[in-house]
């Protein structure tokens, strides 16, 4: 299968599915050999078409079961670190998560793209599950650690309305 039939495949699969997909589960479902599909993803990646643990992303997962966490992460390898900003294991994760968790909406600072930051609040579905996110994403650069997300509180705050209201019109249920 040629390069471009590939990363089409790829593309195809991850946008197929309601949350987020492990690069094995992309190389067992695409029977691609798993260096293959690293390789596909970081290029992917690179292009600026997947991203890893984005605010949105990392929103939803803190309200998933701790054990579906974890197989979507199995390894260190499930983990892509674009900028050297994000978690690079499991438990790193957990600590995220559990803290976006608490404060009720996940941030990210340059995580995913150099010079970018995003606030992101969970959309509930009746059930209290996360089934959508809400993110605001902004230029950011930072020259001191002072003004280092002064605003992203508010910001949170207004992220934060958009996503009950949107859960109010899918009957879901805040948590």
């Amino acid at each position: 299968m040629p390069a471009l039939r590939r990363g089409l495949a790829v593309l195809r699969l991850i946008a197929g599915k309601a949350g987020p997909v492990t690069a094995a589960a992309l190389a067992r479902e695409l029977a691609l050999p798993r260096s293959t599909t690293y390789h596909l993803l970081a290029e992917l990646a690179d292009a600026g078409f997947v991203t890893h643990l984005p605010a949105s992303g990392r929103a939803m997962l803190a309200h998933l079961p701790a054990a579906q966490v974890r197989a979507l992460f199995p390894n260190r390898a499930a983990f892509v670190d674009r900028t050297g900003r994000g978690p690079a294991h499991l438990p790193a994760l957990r600590g995220v998560l559990a803290r976006e968790r608490w404060r009720g909406w996940a941030v990210e600072d340059g995580h995913v793209s150099a010079g970018f930051a995003s606030v992101a609040a969970p959309v509930f579905d009746h059930g209290g599950h996360p089934v959508a996110a809400i993110s605001t994403t902004f230029r950011h650069t930072c020259p001191g650690a002072a003004e280092c997300g002064e605003h992203w509180p508010d910001l949170a705050a207004a992220t934060l309305r958009a996503a009950v209201e949107l859960g109010g019109r899918i009957g879901g249920r805040p948590r």
